[in-house]
């Protein structure tokens, strides 16, 4: 098996990097460092592809993954708009695998995020705090903006707010979104439904990167086997 890994050099890419070398020995993975990914298209084929590169890359890499019919996970956070139409339309050619976070934990704590949400409702204020390491660059995580998707999705519709400054009294059906940077945290997140005299917390800690690698492994091996489309973990979860 040979899969093509963008974004070698960084935090992600050094653990998978390191995972393949100790537990898949037989896999052939080709170092792509960010600042190359324009030029991988002289690397031949393979059969998948992984992304932890920059969101400034995924133009050349989708070009590269539907030239040569290579399905592709992207882990990969702060995509634009236009960056996420062309996931979509690169998807109708070719296997795609997309998600703020490869943790297993992180999807189901989706699914309880979502079912608290829709037992609490409208009886709830509801604030994610997200905490990663000083070197993070996108603010808030795509894991907090997957954990308000599910808040959104188990009740009534939200109004995300990011941070607060000066006089900002809370409004009904506001949803807190904070990040907090320092460190060498690898990642927290925490969901509270704040009620009258009481309150619920919902957090996961990450507390190795590899996690997160054996994850983004898993969906390789998940991808590879699907039809043209667009997945996430929830795919993959269910078999």
């Amino acid at each position: 098996m040979k899969v093509i890994l963008f974004g070698a050099g960084g935090q992600m890419g050094r653990a998978i990097s390191a995972l393949y070398a100790e537990e898949h020995p037989d896999v052939e993975v080709v170092s792509v460092d960010k600042e190359e990914s324009a030029y991988v298209s002289s690397m031949g084929g393979a059969d998948v592809a992984i992304d932890f590169s920059g969101k400034e890359a995924i133009g050349s890499i989708l070009a590269y993954c539907t030239e040569n019919q290579v399905p592709l996970v992207i882990g990969t956070t702060g995509h634009d708009e236009k960056d996420l139409q062309a996931i979509e339309e690169a998807a109708r050619l070719i296997p795609i695998m997309k998600s703020g976070n490869y943790s297993l934990g992180v999807c189901v704590l989706k699914h309880l995020v979502r079912e608290a949400s829709r037992l609490l409702g409208e009886d709830a204020d509801v604030e994610i705090i997200e905490k990663h390491h000083s070197r993070k660059k996108d603010a808030p995580s795509g894991t907090a903006l997957l954990l308000a998707d599910a808040v959104e999705e188990g009740g009534a519709s939200h109004k995300r707010v990011y941070g607060r400054e000066g006089f900002s009294p809370r409004k009904k059906g506001d949803l807190g979104i904070h990040a907090v940077r320092g460190g060498s945290i690898v990642g927290e997140h925490t969901v509270l439904f704040a009620l009258e005299a009481e309150s619920l917390e919902l957090i996961h800690r990450g507390e190795s990167r590899m996690l997160f690698a054996r994850g983004a492994v898993k969906a390789t091996q998940f991808i590879g086997k699907q039809k043209p489309g667009l997945y996430d973990m929830d795919h993959m979860m269910k078999g």
